[in-house]
Formats: C-alpha cells, structure tokens, sequence
C-alpha cells in the first residue's frame, strides 16, 4: 500500500516532558460548603446552543449543530460519563496524548493522505503549534523542518504545499509560521527574503489585493496572508518594476500596503478582512 509521507522526514520527538500547566477553575461552592463539591463556573454561553441562529438550514449547519451538541455533553458539569474530570466536574485536557497524537501526525501518514500533499505546511504549522501550546517541546523538530522547507521554496520566491509545487500565499504563510514555531537561526535563514518580495510584488494588484498565486484567484485570503509574512519578515513596501500594481509616476506609484485597507474594508469575509487591518506597524528594511 502507498503511504503519503506528508510530514517532516525523521522527526524526532524529544526526549524532555512536557511543561504541566496547573488546572484552576473559578467556582462557587454549594450550599453546605463542601469543597468536595462545587458547581463549575462555566458560562452559560458555552453550556448551549448559541443565541443567534441563521434561519437558513444547509447540510453544513446541520453538522456544525450535531457537533455542537456533542461538545455541549463534554463541557457540561456532571455525570457519569466515563470523561475523566477534576473536582469541580469540568473535564481534564490530556495533554499527553494530545502531544502523542501530534507527533504521530508529524510521521508517516496513511495513504488516503496523498489527498492533502499540497497541504503539507499546514500539517506542519498545526501539529507543531498544537504541541507548543500543550508544553511541548518542538525544537528537535528544527533541523528536519528547516530542510523540509528547503525543499519547497521556489527560485522565484515563496513556498508551495510540496517540493516542484507552485508558491502559494496559503502554504508561505503556513510554513512561514511553523518556522517561526521551531525558532533558530537555521530555521530563519532558510527563506529567501529578497525573492520572497519580488514575488510577493508580482502578486499584488492595482485594486488593493493579492493574488494566491500567480495568475490564481483575488481574494480576501491573499490580502490576510501577504500582510503577514510582509510583517514577520519586515520585507520593504516599494513595489518592484515587475509588479501588477506598480506605475511609473513616482507620486502616483502604490507600495505593498497602498489599498490594503480598502481592499479588506470591502470584502465580504469580515472575519479575515478586520485581522488584515492590524498587521500595519511596519519598518521597512534593505534585502
């Protein structure tokens, strides 16, 4: 059977434990004050369905609902459920195998994975920083990561989701942060900035946005992804010669963020649009 290796070759987990984080919750004791049993002070928010409902019914919604319900059994205080849970009945995050399930994701996948062989960064960007957040350890991860990367980034700038793969702002943006996630020096200098801008420039069109790839579509996505690794790799906002936008008029010529805000401002993806506003504290520097 063909397996998909959609992770980063040889990975290795390290050996140290994972940071425990101490479980608090803030309760209100019942009446008797028996601090054996207290009732959670978990909002009523997220103890039902939500309050707003699109009256719109589609297949998709009907999940989001059936999936909602299931999380609403997990968080509810109470019952013999068989859900390991702390003194005050609210359940346990295992961590451990959490980070157990995130190491195994990062290794040989299944074959039915050669679907998301594009999406490769992504598996990276989500395990790694899954781990980080549970107290992991990800730093034996740098060297393999690093050359993984390597193996994706394109002459002309930019990552894509597999080696010989087009660059994609998506799969940049993914790896770019799963970079960011393992740290070092290694890591870092892996990116070629300089070509990362050209083709970052070529992306950028004279209505505000940025195209996903070259001569791939105009969205709200690519607005939100550029003005990201715009800002993680303080890349200059001059426009190259060679870009879409760029004009001849020196007092008339747009840079990377000229539109930006508008662009955003006007799409109908309000959730990505408002976060593009903020990535804008910018200090340009030379390649």
């Amino acid at each position: 059977m063909t397996t998909s290796r959609a992770s980063i070759p040889g990975g290795r987990p390290s050996n140290s434990h994972s940071h425990q984080v101490g479980q608090h919750e803030f309760v209100l004791p019942i009446a008797g004050g028996n601090s054996a049993h207290r009732a959670p002070m978990i909002p009523n928010l997220f103890l039902d369905s939500p309050p707003i409902k699109d009256s719109l019914s589609t297949g998709t919604s009907e999940e989001q609902d059936a999936t909602a319900r299931e999380c609403v059994q997990s968080v509810a205080p109470a019952s013999d459920d068989g859900i390991p849970r702390n003194e005050y009945g609210v359940p346990h995050l295992n961590r451990e195998r959490h980070i157990r399930f995130l190491r195994k994701s990062l290794g040989t996948l299944p074959a039915p994975y050669v679907a998301a062989d594009a999406s490769r960064p992504w598996i990276f960007y989500w395990c790694l920083n899954g781990m980080v957040l549970l107290g992991a350890d990800v730093s034996s991860y740098r060297e393999d990561l690093t050359e993984t990367a390597r193996s994706m980034q394109n002459e002309t700038g930019g990552f894509g989701g597999g080696f010989g793969q087009r660059s994609h702002l998506a799969t940049t943006y993914a790896l770019l942060l799963a970079l960011a996630v393992v740290g070092g020096e290694s890591a870092y200098e892996v990116i070629d900035r300089r070509a990362m801008w050209k083709w970052i420039c070529s992306l950028k069109q004279r209505d505000g946005g940025f195209q996903m790839s070259r001569g791939g579509e105009v969205d709200v996505r690519g607005a939100y992804c550029a003005a990201v690794i715009i800002t993680l790799l303080n890349l200059p906002l001059d426009l190259s010669p060679e870009s879409p936008a760029w004009v001849a008029d020196p007092a008339e010529r747009p840079d990377l963020f000229t539109g930006l805000a508008d662009y955003a401002k006007h799409s109908k993806v309000a959730f990505r649009g408002s976060r593009t506003l903020k990535p804008t504290v910018h200090t340009p520097s030379a390649l």
